[in-house]
């Protein structure tokens, strides 16, 4: 939506502070919540549509101008690892003269990261794989790939699905305690009713498209056992202790 930053979420426990996407709009938000970019540990980039990545460059700025000291590791799809080092030096920022060091590493599906207390599992899923073959690719290097994460905290297992081909993606959600899930290109009613399937506790809606459908919550309430939450600009969900 044109009012909404893009996406950009925040992961923060006791051991680790956590960016997931970092499309436009991300650094002010982040600053305007009183949060210093140099905090992050970990960046995870899902894919490289600009709603999802385009804020990098600025974030890391950020990081710079604030004197950041500490190694940042990014992971990222690999296909875009080379492309972001060289747009990074096209609006000059030179990595190498950087006071901190940049670790970009490459998603692999199923591999398992970990930072701190959180240990993650990016799932390949089929968002850009529609691409694949495509004579517009030939000349480039662009080879469909998208990530959903799986967040293993000490209590819990959130989901983050950013965006998706279809819902059978997400079919590692089951005792899912927090399923963050984009609504723009997946179907509602079936959305809620693998929610159940999967014993969601809490499900929040995000990627919010034009067409998106309020009062489709409320009808849901029949369907769904667990809480339904619309992502806002700045919102926050206490985790478990």
């Amino acid at each position: 939506m044109p009012s909404r930053a893009s996406s950009g979420y925040l992961l923060e426990t006791p051991q680790a502070t956590i960016l997931f996407d970092c499309g436009d709009g991300v650094t002010g938000s982040f600053l305007r919540l009183g949060k210093t970019p140099g905090d992050v540990d970990l960046i995870c980039i899902s894919h490289t549509h600009p709603d999802h990545i385009c804020g990098l460059g600025y974030f890391i700025q950020q990081m710079y101008l604030a004197n950041r000291q500490h190694e940042l590791t990014i992971y990222l799809p690999g296909e875009a690892v080379e492309g972001i080092k060289s747009y990074m030096a096209l609006n000059y920022l030179f990595l190498n003269h950087f006071p901190f060091a940049i670790d970009f590493q490459r998603l692999t599906g199923d591999r398992k990261l970990s930072c701190g207390d959180v240990s993650i599992i990016p799932h390949g899923n089929t968002h850009l794989t529609k691409h694949r073959g495509q004579p517009w690719m030939a000349a480039v290097d662009n080879r469909g790939q998208c990530f959903s994460f799986e967040i293993h905290l000490a209590s819990q297992k959130i989901v983050y699905s950013a965006d998706v081909g279809s819902l059978a993606d997400l079919h590692f959600c089951k005792g899912c305690d927090i399923l963050l899930v984009e609504t723009t290109h997946i179907d509602m009613p079936e959305l809620i009713e693998c929610a159940e399937a999967w014993k969601t506790k809490t499900l929040v809606l995000t990627h919010i498209g034009p067409d998106f459908d309020p009062r489709a919550i409320s009808a849901a309430g029949k369907y769904f056992s667990g809480q339904i939450l619309v992502a806002e600009d700045g919102m926050a969900i206490p985790l478990d202790s």
